[in-house]
């Protein structure tokens, strides 16, 4: 019995020490979100800065990067209104929501545009909770509902999950089939969506296709592997691809919001000769710094374009069907780490409910699954643009 104790405790152990590294066995289809922002206290908390009992937040937030250049403080003071999700006010929840909290907040959603949203990779995990929680907001109180097109590889699941949805007569719900593990698959998939999203604007692009982590290196795009691949540059290529029709919401002062769904806090020592980890087929390794990228691609871009807000968040350790092709070795691990495992359509919620905060509306942002801001590992400005360039080199390879 002390032996299974303390076994109990190491593998308890183990499972947290993998949620903090964003562990998540999600499918080919989906794994977890978070965005780049700078923390900072600007000044003395105000009644949003407050916990439930009075008391200063750990920290507060600012735009990223607010105000440090004239282009940068003009986006920012822009007078301009904006037509906007309205999310119940959650000034008063505390920083850990419970998740009924969470559903309602949601529900209570209302959009006084007619919000079209692409979510690739969201027919397994935590990639189907977002879809399915954003249908029952935009189908709750709202009065206009929603076009949701999934973009994933397999239809028969993506259909089995729109079939699944609240619809009404306003709803619009289509799947567009592409493996994104080619930048030839995502322009064309790109093309497609211009001529099938209403308006020619995208107000929400939510990203969480992946592979789970185990098994051998799959070279894919240039001899990177798959994860890496699916992992980070995949999901900024679809950025790169749709970013005209998210400008095009912008300038009709709708919702502009790009949110890629992956890790928690990602550092890890880069070769500047091997960005592509061509060299290292560590899974763990290469997890680590596609956190890192993703992290640096929403700072850079949030300055690209600073009438979009772009977000990476990390939904936790969720309980999705890629653990279940876990190896042997780890079955041990996961009987506990599941005790503290949370359950995709939860995390949808959750991943939603950050997605509509109006605070988040324009900016880059990282955040945790709770929604709330992360002080993320972004690299020096100059390794920033290295991995910046390297991107683009290889998805116009």
């Amino acid at each position: 019995m002390y032996r299974s104790a303390m076994y109990s405790r190491k593998y308890f152990t183990i499972a947290r020490n993998l949620e903090n590294e964003n562990f998540t066995g999600e499918g080919r289809d989906h794994v977890p979100l978070v965005s780049l922002l700078t923390i900072s206290a600007p000044g003395p908390p105000t009644i949003n800065d407050l916990d439930d009992r009075g008391t200063p937040k750990r920290c507060w937030t600012t735009q990223l990067n607010r105000g440090n250049t004239e282009h940068e403080r003009v986006a920012y003071n822009d007078p301009r209104p904006r037509c906007q999700a309205k999310a119940v006010d959650n000034s008063t929840m505390s920083a850990k929501p419970s998740i009924a909290k969470v559903k309602a907040s949601n529900a209570a959603s209302t959009w006084s545009f007619f919000p079209t949203a692409v979510f690739v990779g969201g027919t397994s995990g935590v990639g189907e909770g977002a879809v399915k929680a954003f249908a029952q907001a935009t189908n709750g109180t709202s009065s206009c509902r929603a076009q949701i097109i999934i973009v994933a590889r397999s239809r028969t699941r993506g259909e089995e999950i729109l079939a699944s949805l609240p619809k009404t007569a306003e709803s619009k719900y289509d799947f567009l089939q592409c493996d994104a593990s080619d930048s030839k698959n995502i322009i064309a998939a790109a093309k497609q969506l211009r001529q099938q999203l209403v308006d020619g604007k995208l107000n929400y692009l939510v990203m969480s296709q992946s592979v789970y982590p185990w098994g051998p290196p799959q070279p894919s795009m240039n001899g990177i592997d798959l994860r890496m691949v699916l992992d980070f540059y995949s999901r900024w290529k679809f950025v790169d691809e749709l970013i005209p029709l998210l400008e095009k919401a912008a300038v009709l002062e709708e919702e502009a919001r790009a949110l890629t769904i992956k890790g928690g806090n990602g550092n890890v020592p880069l070769d500047h000769d091997d960005l592509g980890f061509r060299n290292n087929p560590s899974s763990m390794t290469q997890t680590k710094a596609t956190t890192l990228y993703n992290n640096i691609m929403v700072e850079e871009y949030s300055k690209l374009y600073p009438n979009i807000s772009f977000y990476h968040i990390f939904p936790g350790l969720v309980d999705t069907p890629g653990w279940n092709v876990a190896p042997w070795w780890a079955k041990p691990l996961l009987a506990v780490a599941r005790l503290i495992m949370t359950s995709s359509e939860d995390s949808g919620q959750r991943m939603v409910s950050a997605l509509l905060r109006p605070e988040y509306k324009t900016g880059g942002y990282c955040l945790d699954n709770f929604g709330n801001p992360m002080d993320a590992e972004k690299e020096t400005p100059q390794v920033r643009k290295l991995v910046l360039e390297h991107y683009r080199k290889e998805v116009a390879a």
